[in-house]
């Protein structure tokens, strides 16, 4: 557990898209009464049965919110479990264990980013999600491929993967 004098400010750059998204906005009676969860059920997928679930995907920042508005728009995700991590470190290792034990009828879990496989949060999530996984149950990532550039180099490409990546997050 880490005291006050441990805690430190967060900076957290975003892309403009999300400034004014109401699907990352916050009730003020949440920023004053609330608490900070390092990681929370995607709003899309918080009522389904436990016992239906067999994937978990879990994203960050941008991710989570495209997994979100899809998951909305197409409600083809019954057995499908969103997660939003949104503390990477210190890792909440004992919280994700024990959320992930009660999912009887798991099979994987699935780590999604928009970023290129060996950038983002990939290779830092990857071990812990392996470690806190229960016995016999896959971890895998859907993502962009290697790169050595962050970009596509052209919005078209850019959105065609995006797509791409969304889709596969929710094809079992």
């Amino acid at each position: 557990v880490l005291t006050m004098d441990e805690v430190r400010p967060l900076v957290l750059m975003t892309p403009k898209s999300l400034l004014r998204n109401q699907n990352v906005a916050s009730l003020p009676q949440e920023l004053s009464e609330g608490e900070f969860k390092p990681f929370f059920e995607d709003p899309s997928t918080a009522g389904l049965n436990n016992k239906d679930i067999t994937r978990i995907v879990i994203s960050t920042g941008k991710m989570s919110i495209d997994l979100y508005e899809h998951a909305v728009k197409y409600e083809d995700h019954k057995s499908i479990k969103l997660i939003r991590l949104e503390e990477l470190y210190p890792f909440p290792f004992e919280d994700i264990q024990a959320y992930f034990k009660q999912f009887k009828n798991l099979k994987e879990i699935v780590w999604v980013q928009e970023e290129p496989k060996n950038m983002g949060a990939w290779s830092f999530v990857e071990p812990r999600l392996r470690a806190a996984a229960p016995k016999g149950k896959d971890v895998r990532y859907i993502g962009r491929k290697r790169r050595s550039s962050t970009a596509e180099g052209d919005p078209l490409i850019h959105k065609e993967e995006q797509q791409r990546i969304i889709t596969e997050a929710f094809q079992q």
